[in-house]
């Protein structure tokens, strides 16, 4: 795996943080959308790994999961923290 920072990687053309969504799930928002180089886009969700079996969670992963394959964008994966 690499360290590098999205900042610093040359596949990225650019990245946004914090993205909210359109209905239905107003009050939710993806963590990263990244846009490559090659033109494809992929979205990644953070999860504290505590929180996966939450149904509140569960619910808002698969709203953001659904949301994003409605625009097309089906590259969305959960990042989940090392385990100690």
């Amino acid at each position: 795996s690499s360290d590098l920072r999205l900042s610093e990687d040359p596949n990225v053309k650019e990245f946004q943080c914090n993205v909210p969504l359109d209905k239905p799930v107003e009050e939710f928002m993806t963590d990263f959308v990244i846009k490559n180089m090659d033109g494809s886009t992929v979205v990644r969700e953070c999860v504290y790994r505590h929180l996966l079996t939450k149904p509140r969670t569960i619910s808002l992963l698969t709203e953001s999961q659904k949301y994003w394959y409605g625009q097309g964008i089906y590259d969305w994966k959960l990042v989940v923290e090392a385990e100690k």
